[in-house]
């Protein structure tokens, strides 16, 4: 069972929701929502810092994707993962697949085969994101890849399926490397990913 945290909030009502009437909400609702097994959640606001990194990191993916004989599509964080055997449904900040998107049924807004998925970090979320959204990932076969971006500093992590139950975790902090995506067999810049991202000031220990 995965663990919802406290920013994020559950739609409360005295039913439990189909996929399907989750989809027909989502479709009229001006916020997203994500599906946990009938119930409801509202995603919280984002920031300006959490925008501009998933637009870099899209951006540079893209430049290196572009020649590779292999076919690879990436998406924006408009689409939906759908993990069936989870009864869940989430939004990324950005997916990679190989060659054919899959879908959800006639959808055309819900993938299921991501290849490489890619989730800003918040500091609401980032637990969820690093332990339950990766738990519910691991479950879809197609899923090699899991890329974390830390938005308070500068900091990339990640996770690539060696074997079923085996994956390999690294971490990039120096502006001055590269990011290794061993799925796609590519690398990015790190400073092309914090391009331009402004950090918050922390305190010292002195400061009130």
């Amino acid at each position: 069972m995965v663990s919802i945290p406290k920013a994020i909030k559950i739609v409360r009502t005295s039913k439990a929701y189909t996929f399907e009437m989750y989809l027909q909400r989502e479709e009229v609702s001006t916020e997203k929502h994500e599906f946990y097994n009938g119930k409801i959640i509202q995603m919280p606001d984002g920031s300006h810092t959490h925008s501009e990194l998933a637009m870099n990191i899209r951006s540079a993916i893209k430049m290196v994707i572009r020649p590779l004989p292999r076919k690879y599509r990436l998406y924006s964080s408009d689409l939906k993962i759908h993990i069936e055997s989870a009864a869940t449904s989430v939004y990324p900040d950005a997916i990679v697949i190989c060659e054919t998107p899959e879908f959800w049924g006639n959808r055309t807004d819900v993938i299921v085969n991501p290849l490489v998925v890619i989730e800003i970090l918040s500091p609401k979320t980032q637990a969820y994101d690093r332990l339950g959204k990766f738990e519910l990932y691991k479950l879809l076969p197609s899923f090699q890849e899991y890329v974390l971006v830390n938005a308070d500093t500068p900091a990339v992590e990640t996770r690539f399926r060696e074997e079923d139950d085996l994956w390999r975790i690294r971490t990039v902090t120096d502006l001055q490397q590269k990011v290794s995506l061993r799925a796609l067999g590519v690398e990015i810049s790190m400073a092309d990913i914090y391009e331009d991202i402004i950090f918050p000031i922390k305190k010292s220990s002195t400061q009130k």
